[in-house]
């Protein structure tokens, strides 16, 4: 106890000493000392050796919440006086690197509460500072490739129109005219360009000897070859190739940024750079956060540490990775590309499928297309808050419009080889469809264009982003529940996407499956109760976003449904079936009560809908997989683990109120902790909670905010207790009992061959190999396993020259086996991709006979007897055939 109080004491004598020297006034030191204890209670592992950098989020965080005591949104925030010192100023005087500095804020979110304003101002700076920073060091970096160094000797030129003069210009206006016409709009790729702009105006005023090849002569060129609207883009499609931007968002962007430059320009017609300079530090000062004119200087305080060793295991002829900027620019020509065999028009291949229709659907999509253009453009211009990005706006939409038409094609010419129909009629009417499509293609656009980078460590959640997954319901008027639906048939359509968007979508899928789609307003509650029965297959091979398998639009959208008859099945029963063990046909029926008997027929036919019986099996599925993880992660026994997952199963499937207005992990780990308390190992839920917290994809506001009832919410042990339990306490139980009920199987694990029947062959390029397809004629079956009528339809034994054949291949066999009188095995010759080119060359033999066909050996050298395998074993090895 002394020791504990010597140690609080030195820290807040040094907490002391820092305040002083930043001359902290005594209500911020206050408040920033209570925000301290609140840490300390936290037993965070490394607080004591890093008492200057939490002290310095500590007294961030009080200046913040003291000069904007009512968040972001108060209407008299301009009102209030400028905070009494930076984030710059106190990060210098902290010694602390702004990387460090968001890193301890991630352990302040998850472990403290904090303000509003804190929040906004924490993300707003990461934000900043992953978009700044390496925009800072290309900027840095690719000045010299532009600009010749001053040499004051040799060019008579002075102060003002020097190159490092001409460097804090551009940096200047850029970071103005970033405030300005960017808003908040952070898209990497966007700022870049708009850097490139700015670059590009200050070449417009430079002489061309200060300029390198090939700038200066295109610099002396620039009043020739005029476009219509007065511009030379000479300039700027040359920083385009060298700077591999796209010219057209270039172009774009250069019309907004020459108004406002003009509007900058004092009365001589220059632009002055100790009246931008002023400008910026007034601001800067008000919003008290990072001075960004210290990027420039590439202060240590801001950049990251690039001294860091490569990682362990890295290959000496490894490719360097590529940067921020770098990437974003690839992921974006990388959709031109798959774009550019493409109009913003219907193709002659879709204007056919339209004209096959019986109800041609062309006038309705151009409709449609239309008013939501009309709609995403107001949208995104409200988002950003910035009527100058509306061309921008147009732009994204005019995209994802190709997109749209492309996936649209692909996926009619798949409907149409699995269908062998012309008329689609009642998919290319479907409101939902074409809503859906459009709407994920207007998110990956959004995606690839709104790249944000961050660090290994970020602070700022996907979420954060303006336009990040769910906003694109908003926009298109659409439930997560409909939207799912078009997810996997659209990767399978454009097989060109790239691998961080498919993990995107699959993020996507997952969130929709184990939260979005349960939400109150959501039409999966609707399709439960008018389907009466949920059927899930969970026991046979996955078919997951990425597997080659996917749902077709028609199977989904459509939703045809399907009678399923059940014995016993009286009136005032809706039926949920699930794959448990213990019936003929592998699934058992569960019931409950209900005042309806619409969805059950009086002849015992219960109707199902098909898409909600695969919106329940990927359900089941990702609960399972998730239900490994965090019960590995726990060390629960494998037997105590299938219980936990038949609790969960029963629970999903026959209980699907339970998880309405929920998260699919809320009734994992509340399975989790029923189940292993009944069974006398119980997990403290404590445990489970810090377990799940470090899930990739947890979130602490699923264990600290869970549905109760009404417009009440608690943490998920009040949930536990008063619904949870409540309601599943007489299932739980029978597990405490001798005889147990039945475990519900286990879905079966993805083997690569299952997930895509068609892989790359490994150093080949180009080279795919898939499975032979199975041939429809098939072989009879044998005599013994027919019935006589059977076996009267069938010969065997009598055709023509059949023994004769026969024999002449055993003589084959024989000769070949006698050759080198070593024991060979004969198997019809087929290609073999493990072995070498000469093996391979001298691996098969042709005898021919007489009065026989060519028989096609392949010699294989028998190997020593190996040791019996059990019957056991081969089953956990798998034989091959």
């Amino acid at each position: 106890m002394d020791c504990e109080k010597t140690n609080r004491t030195h820290v807040e004598s040094e907490y002391e000493k820092v305040c002083e020297n930043l001359a902290i006034p005594d209500a911020v030191k206050t408040r920033g000392w209570n925000v301290w204890l609140d840490i300390a209670d936290k037993s965070i592992t490394d607080i004591s050796t890093s008492l200057h950098e939490w002290f310095c989020l500590c007294i961030y965080s009080a200046i913040i919440d003291t000069c904007m005591p009512y968040g972001p949104a108060d209407p008299h925030l301009y009102k209030q006086s400028p905070p009494c010192i930076t984030l710059t100023e106190l990060l210098q005087k902290t010694k602390c690197n702004v990387v460090r500095f968001l890193e301890r804020s991630v352990t302040l979110r998850e472990h403290t509460c904090i303000s509003e304003a804190v929040k906004y101002h924490l993300t707003n700076i990461e934000k900043r500072c992953n978009v700044l920073s390496p925009l800072s060091i290309r900027f840095n970096r690719e000045w010299s490739t532009v600009f010749r160094e001053d040499e004051r000797s040799a060019l008579p030129f002075s102060d003002t129109e020097g190159s490092q003069y001409k460097k804090e210009l551009c940096w200047l206006l850029f970071l103005h005219a970033k405030d300005c016409l960017m808003s908040e709009n952070w898209e990497l790729a966007n700022v870049y360009h708009l850097l490139l702009c700015c670059l590009e105006y200050i070449l417009r005023s430079t002489p061309s000897f200060q300029l390198l090849p090939p700038y200066d002569t295109l610099r002396l060129k620039l009043a020739e070859n005029l476009d219509q609207n007065g511009y030379n883009v000479a300039l700027l499609k040359k920083l385009a190739e060298n700077f591999q931007a796209d010219l057209e968002e270039l172009i774009s962007i250069q019309k907004e940024t020459d108004s406002y430059f003009k509007s900058l320009m004092t009365t001589e017609g220059d632009i002055d750079l100790n009246n931008l300079r002023n400008s910026y530090n007034e601001d800067y000062r008000k919003s008290g956060g990072i001075d960004e004119l210290q990027y420039l200087q590439q202060s240590s305080i801001l950049l990251p540490d690039t001294n860091k060793s490569p990682r362990c295991g890295s290959l000496k002829n490894q490719e360097t990775p590529l940067t921020p900027v770098r990437a974003a620019l690839n992921t974006q020509q990388q959709l031109k590309r798959i774009l550019s065999a493409s109009v913003c028009e219907p193709s002659p291949e879709l204007n056919q499928y339209f004209e096959n229709c019986s109800n041609n659907p062309q006038s309705s999509i151009k409709e449609r297309l239309e008013i939501m253009k009309s709609r995403f453009c107001s949208c995104y211009i409200q988002k950003v808050g910035c009527m100058t990005q509306k061309n921008i706006a147009e732009q994204r939409f005019k995209q994802a419009t190709i997109l749209y038409y492309r996936v649209m094609t692909a996926l009619l010419d798949m409907e149409k080889e699995r269908l062998s129909l012309l008329d689609f009629s009642n998919l290319l009417n479907n409101d939902k469809f074409h809503r859906s499509l459009l709407a994920c293609s207007t998110e990956i656009v959004l995606v690839i264009f709104n790249v944000l980078w961050r660090p290994p460590s970020s602070v700022t959640p996907d979420g954060d982003n303006k336009f990040m997954f769910p906003w694109i319901l908003q926009v298109f008027d659409l439930y997560a529940y409909d939207f799912y639906k078009v997810l996997e048939s659209f990767i399978k359509a454009e097989p060109n996407l790239t691998r961080e968007i498919v993990q995107h979508l699959t993020t996507i899928e997952n969130r929709i499956l184990d939260s979005i789609a349960w939400q109150p307003e959501s039409p999966v509650h609707t399709a439960i109760d008018a389907a009466g029965t949920i059927t899930t297959n969970v026991s046979s091979p996955s078919k997951s976003i990425n597997n080659g398998s996917a749902s077709s639009p028609a199977e989904l959208y459509l939703s045809p449904v399907r009678g399923q008859r059940t014995q016993g099945t009286s009136p005032g029963k809706v039926l949920f079936a699930s794959p448990r063990k213990s019936t003929t046909s592998g699934t058992i029926i569960y019931s409950r009560e209900t005042n309806t008997d619409t969805h059950t027929t009086t002849n015992g036919i219960t109707r199902r809908s098909q898409s909600l019986t695969l919106f329940f099996n990927k359900v089941c599925r990702l609960g399972y997989h998730r239900m490994i993880m965090l019960c590995d992660l726990l060390q629960v026994p494998k037997d105590t683990q299938q219980k936990i997952w038949t609790c969960f199963e029963y629970c999903i499937t026959s209980r699907p109120d339970m998880i309405k207005n929920r998260h699919l992990d809320q009734i994992l780990m509340c399975s989790l902790y029923g189940i292993c308390k009944v069974l006398e190992c119980e997990i403290k839920f404590k445990d489970i909670v810090r377990g799940y917290s470090t899930l990739p994809h947890s979130d602490t506001e699923t264990f600290r905010r869970v549905f109760i009832e009404g417009d009440l919410f608690d943490s998920i042990i009040c949930f536990y207790n008063r619904v949870f339990m409540q309601n599943m306490k007489n299932f739980i139980l029978q597990f405490a009992r001798v005889m147990q009920p039945n475990l519900s199987p286990v879905p079966k694990p993805v083997t690569p061959l299952t997930a895509s029947p068609v892989y790359r062959l490994a150093g080949r390029q180009n080279f795919f190999v898939s499975p032979l397809n199975e041939s429809a004629f098939k072989a009879p079956h044998s005599p013994s396993s027919m019935t006589p009528t059977s076996r009267q339809l069938y010969c065997f034994g009598d055709l023509l020259g059949s023994s004769e054949k026969l024999k002449s291949i055993n003589e084959s066999l024989s000769a070949f086996k006698s050759r080198n009188n070593l024991p060979y095995i004969t198997t019809p010759k087929r290609l073999d991709f493990d072995q070498g080119t000469e093996e391979h060359n001298n691996s098969s033999d042709i005898s021919m006979s007489d009065d026989t066909v060519p028989v096609i050996v392949k010699k294989r050298r028998i190997n020593p007897p190996s040791p019996i395998i059990t019957r056991s074993s081969s089953r956990s090895t798998g034989d091959i055939k």
